[in-house]
């Protein structure tokens, strides 16, 4: 008792120190969970499109790993969903996934056009370097329903 009175600035550092400590792990042991609570919240909210991806904005990134699974998803809602909310949480490393769906014909072009949206605003050099590819090699034909749309959003 006699050196908490003497010394308070060691007491109160020490707590301070196992107040850091605790919450800390309780971070790192919680956040999973919060993360899938979120993942959960994202498939089943019905909100305006301009809301779909707050739940995967208050995740962070971590839930970037749930929703790349719904990139390969049958489920075009929720798959437009995915790579919204993947774009809003600038997560890198689905580049690669939504430039194969960005140049797969067989993909409805309202799901291309959105990963085309996402590419262009990770603002990631290698998401730029899929655009500037995409751009100069697409196809007249097959993507000219695709190419009305990136006219319409990049005026």
């Amino acid at each position: 008792m006699y050196w908490a009175v003497v010394q308070p600035w060691k007491s109160g550092a020490l707590l301070s120190a196992f107040g850091l400590l605790f919450g800390l792990a309780c971070y790192w042991i919680i956040k999973p969970a919060l993360v899938e609570n979120y993942y959960t919240l994202f498939l089943h909210q019905s909100v305006p499109d301009e809301l779909v991806s707050q739940p995967a904005r208050q995740a962070g990134r971590d839930i970037g790993v749930y929703l790349k699974k719904d990139l390969a998803g049958a489920n075009e809602i929720r798959q437009k969903k995915a790579i919204r909310a993947l774009s809003a949480i600038q997560y890198e490393a689905v580049t690669d996934t939504l430039n194969s769906i960005l140049c797969d014909w067989n993909v409805p072009d309202d799901i291309r056009f959105e990963c085309f949206v996402a590419l262009k605003q990770m603002g990631n050099a290698k998401a730029e370097s899929h655009v500037r590819v995409f751009l100069a090699a697409h196809h007249p034909v097959r993507d000219r329903p695709l190419m009305d749309y990136i006219s319409r959003f990049d005026n």
